[in-house]
């Protein structure tokens, strides 16, 4: 996906997706959300082209094997093309699947995509479907690039694609890798065509009397077409990162008033006050009390540390180290 020289609305969307969302990118946090499901080797098509964003989903890989692939002439094409680079012999199994959901929703998490694998495997269909509840989903531009991925069997896993959230439109969907790209070129238009026509080729399967599941999903899966979409899924995001924080056993006094980037390493028996941002790779060690209305970015807190109505940019506070109010500090 490129970001034509000349500015339009389109443009906009390309580059909220690249912008950081509680302190990972939209395509990192689904990267994340589809190894966590198991998955073992991806392709990207289409989107992060920058070195920058490149680095980013790479340094997330651990285990897994991340391709690029740049978009070919419409979205069958590039899928085939793919399809090809990592594993064109996986197309012809039975036992493959292809899970496609939206590279602009990052709210989708791991343990969604595996029950959906789960059912999808259980039922035996060839398709499984799953549709934003009717009266919910948005109009909105269709974003992203498809990404591919395969589990440690060498299965053909997921394919990330990008998804018109027009009502007709399924949020997400899980077909049978070897007839995919049948279907797919059975409804392509002769035109240039950058939609995948995903709704077409299940019903083509349905219609040769193959079984399709539909499901629908009681919370839609909003995509980042604008502005307004971006600030609502931000707000998701960033109220599951202060939720598994607490999880896990962080204090944190007042959840809806505190901001904390998925990037923030935090330690046990920490005390996070009201009105409190954690960014970038700040680290707070065991036992340290923050805020009220603290700012810490990229800041390292030892353990035991007080830092109440302080900011803290890239620098240190020492272990037991307690800030009078209102310190600022910076590298």
């Amino acid at each position: 996906m490129g970001v034509a020289s000349s500015h339009t609305a389109k443009d906009d969307v390309d580059t909220a997706l690249f912008a950081p969302i509680a302190g990972a990118t939209p395509v990192g946090w689904v990267i994340d959300a589809v190894l966590g499901a198991s998955a073992r080797r991806v392709g990207i098509i289409g989107v992060a082209q920058s070195i920058v964003e490149r680095e980013s989903v790479l340094s997330r890989e651990d285990k897994a094997v991340i391709k690029f692939v740049d978009n070919g002439a419409d979205v069958v094409s590039s899928l085939d093309r793919a399809l090809h680079l990592i594993g064109p012999d996986l197309t012809l199994s039975d036992t493959a699947h292809v899970l496609i959901l939206s590279v602009a929703s990052p709210q989708i998490t791991s343990d969604e995509l595996k029950d959906l694998t789960d059912r999808h495997v259980r039922s035996g269909a060839s398709a499984t479907v799953v549709h934003n509840h009717p009266a919910e989903v948005q109009p909105g531009e269709e974003t992203g690039g498809p990404v591919l991925s395969f589990g440690d069997d060498g299965v053909l896993q997921s394919i990330l694609e990008p998804m018109s959230s027009r009502p007709a439109e399924p949020a997400v969907a899980i077909v049978r890798a070897s007839m995919l790209m049948p279907a797919l070129r059975r409804v392509m238009p002769e035109r240039f065509s950058r939609r995948l026509l995903l709704n077409d080729a299940v019903a083509t399967l349905e219609e040769s009397g193959h079984t399709v599941v539909h499901e629908v999903r009681p919370e839609p899966l909003m995509s980042i077409v604008d502005g307004m979409s971006r600030s609502q899924i931000e707000t998701q995001m960033r109220r599951r990162v202060v939720h598994e924080w607490i999880d896990r056993g962080v204090q944190v006094a007042d959840p809806a008033q505190v901001t904390i980037d998925a990037s923030v390493v935090i330690g046990q028996g920490v005390i996070i006050r009201s009105g409190t941002v954690i960014e970038g790779a700040t680290v707070i060690a065991d036992g340290a009390l923050i805020g009220p209305n603290t700012h810490l970015d990229n800041a390292t807190i030892g353990a035991g540390a007080v830092v109440p109505n302080c900011s803290i940019t890239g620098a240190d506070v020492a272990p037991h180290e307690v800030l009078a109010p209102f310190t600022v500090r910076e590298r």
